[in-house]
């Protein structure tokens, strides 16, 4: 695992719990991109920042927080939009688990990821140019998570009119004022890491990745009914 290069698209409320559990799961060569500065309305759930971090780039911050925290992990930052990278870039990783609230966001990631796919000469996927997607979400106190493997299985695309219209839930801001307080007054290192229960889907996200194995293993398993 340690070898298998890691992207994390977001390090938000997902993203924070994703990258946590990826370090601590064994993979030590993870990148992670979001767009996004820390606001103090993120210090009540986004659990690696602290209120020095107002205004600096959650991708930074997130990856510096993980590595002084699980020896061995390397976690590269990028700071910007995932529309501004190659798709190149993407294609380089052997996993990409998506920690983002934007349905059109991932929908572009999935369109990417469906980009690299190649056929032989009967029309089969060659299953060496898929690119697995672990994809959750959550909304209000529900969520979701599921491997995506494009050709293989349905992709986001496919499965977009089963999401429900989108609902802006207030609760993540509501109380985030009460947090900022406590937290201005304490910059010690991270005393322990949440449960993974903390956000919705993510734990099921990161032990989805346990069972993504090599695109052909994966098609075999579910050819046999096993995935």
């Amino acid at each position: 695992m340690v070898l298998r290069r890691i992207l994390v698209i977001g390090a938000g409320g997902l993203g924070c719990e994703l990258l946590k559990d990826l370090a601590l799961l064994g993979f030590g060569n993870i990148e992670v991109i979001d767009m996004d500065t820390i606001d103090v309305s993120n210090l009540n759930r986004q659990f690696l920042f602290r209120m020095k971090d107002v205004g600096q780039p959650k991708a930074v911050v997130a990856a510096s927080r993980i590595q002084e925290r699980v020896e061995g992990c390397t976690v590269v930052p990028h700071f910007g939009r995932i529309e501004d990278k190659p798709a190149e870039f993407y294609r380089g990783f052997h996993i990409i688990v998506l920690g983002l609230d934007s349905v059109e966001a991932r929908a572009w990631i999935n369109e990417t990821a469906c980009s690299f796919l190649e056929h032989d000469e009967e029309g089969n996927v060659d299953l060496s140019t898929v690119k697995p997607l672990v994809d959750g979400g959550t909304e209000g106190f529900k969520g979701h998570a599921r491997v995506i493997l494009p050709g293989i299985t349905p992709c986001f695309a496919c499965t977009m009119w089963l999401f429900p219209p989108q609902t802006k839930f207030p609760l993540c801001e509501s109380r985030a004022s009460l947090f900022a307080d406590s937290l201005s007054r304490s910059d010690d290192p991270i005393p322990n890491f949440p449960s993974p229960r903390h956000a919705g889907g993510d734990a099921q996200d990161a032990r989805a990745l346990h069972r993504v194995g090599p695109p052909d293993q994966v098609a075999q398993g579910q050819r046999d009914g096993g995935v």
